[in-house]
């Protein structure tokens, strides 16, 4: 293990000292810090809402929910299910999922900045999980495939039609958490 505190010294500065502009995307960021998984966290430093463990980043409990283990209980467990998960935040979820034995797991997450926290902490935590980029709603509209459970936490506030999503759901999944 190297004992390298890691400072992630950001090229925009560079790139402006040099006269040069930095457009301020944080896709055109480069770091010269030496390699480690904290610097991936870094990217969106002060921007995380999970707890992550190992990493101290944000506050909620997202990758030890109460309410996750509650909705695993009444589904009598997941190890060997296959599950959907529709909007995965921070993968907090997912990885709890994953960690209680899911077959597998699609998660569908619409927002950029989410989908790439999500692959942060896979990279980071390790677990098995299928994280896709896109709007869940289409892919509910034609999903031939039947999940065992389907998990959608803090997503229904954001639909302009819950009710269509509710029916949605329930053709594709046996069971449903949200």
């Amino acid at each position: 293990m190297c004992n390298v505190e890691p400072t992630l010294n950001i090229a925009r500065e560079q790139v402006a000292a040099e006269g040069g502009t930095a457009k301020g995307s944080i896709l055109d960021v480069y770091i010269s810090d030496p390699p480690s998984r904290e610097a991936a966290f870094r990217i969106f430093d002060g921007a995380w809402s999970s707890n992550v463990p190992g990493y101290g980043l944000g506050s909620a409990q997202l990758f030890d929910d109460h309410r996750i283990k509650w909705i695993e209980e009444q589904c009598g467990g997941v190890k060997g299910k296959h599950i959907l998960e529709l909007g995965p935040l921070e993968g907090g979820h997912t990885y709890m999922l994953s960690r209680s034995g899911a077959a597998s797991i699609k998660s569908i997450e619409s927002n950029t900045t989410a989908f790439l926290k999500c692959l942060i902490v896979q990279n980071a935590l390790k677990f098995n999980a299928d994280f896709i980029l896109g709007d869940f709603r289409p892919y509910l509209d034609t999903c031939t495939d039947t999940y065992d459970l389907l998990i959608a936490s803090g997503v229904l506030y954001h639909m302009t039609d819950p009710v269509k999503l509710l029916q949605d759901m329930a053709k594709v999944s046996r069971s449903i958490g949200i």
